[in-house]
């Protein structure tokens, strides 16, 4: 599918979740707040090549200035923070043929190369809007955490990745409740394959999916061995499979 298909599709869908693009339908946290006061960052951003090569759906935070609207990333200044430059470390490996075994968590690609790597990814955020002025605080609740998933099951039934990369530490160890990430992927069988911790996978139109759990990349202990070797791990079993 063209990416200005999937855009296409997105926007029905989002048509028919929000009410104006002001609240959500079905959802009481927009309610409870005064309509002024509510952010929605709900488009998800989908970079102009994303399909070109192998399909990345991260879902993280802070969304809205991943990508502008034409796909291609806002200036590398306003972006250079951890949280940034790792995931594009990330999906230079996934995208590029290159090694990660040697990646500290802290040589990070150059300006250079962020032109090509933002043309070829997707990104979303599983919790949809906050409320306030400051667009990246965003006050969660449990009604937001399952309407905001059902969005995020749209949102991949349309990008359709062959990866999902999850960064947030609840998707990332032991004690991950595997039904928290049932819930914001489509499956054939409503059932999610276990690997291992933070490497799962699903079946879907006749193929796996592949979902990597991962600690938010702005989390101060990254580069530690506990936190960064799993995930260099868990990228090179799944790049095994997706080739």
């Amino acid at each position: 599918m063209s990416v200005d298909k999937i855009k296409t599709e997105l926007n029905e869908m989002y048509a028919s979740v929000y009410q104006s693009f002001t609240f959500c339908m079905g959802c009481d946290a927009c309610n409870h707040k005064n309509e002024e006061s509510i952010i929605h960052d709900y488009a998800v951003k989908v970079g102009e090549k994303y399909g070109e090569k192998v399909k990345v759906l991260v879902i993280g935070k802070e969304s809205k200035i991943m990508h502008n609207k034409t796909g291609e990333t806002e200036t590398f200044e306003a972006q250079n923070n951890q949280h940034y430059r790792r995931t594009y470390d990330i999906l230079n490996y996934l995208i590029n043929d290159i090694s990660i075994d040697s990646y500290d968590g802290y040589h990070h690609v150059s300006e250079n190369e962020l032109p090509t790597l933002n043309k070829f990814f997707a990104l979303t955020n599983h919790y949809h809007c906050s409320f306030g002025k400051n667009a990246h605080s965003k006050k969660s609740s449990n009604c937001m955490w399952y309407h905001c998933a059902e969005i995020v099951k749209k949102e991949i039934e349309i990008l359709d990745p062959d990866l999902i990369v999850i960064q947030a530490g609840w998707s990332a160890n032991e004690n991950t409740n595997i039904s928290d990430i049932e819930s914001i992927v489509p499956t054939d069988n409503n059932k999610l394959k276990i690997y291992q911790a933070g490497l799962y996978g699903y079946d879907y139109r006749g193929r796996t999916v592949y979902v990597i759990g991962s600690y938010h990349p702005s989390y101060n202990l990254w580069h530690k061995e506990k936190y960064l070797g799993k995930l260099k791990e868990r990228l090179n079993t799944v790049k095994n499979h997706i080739k």
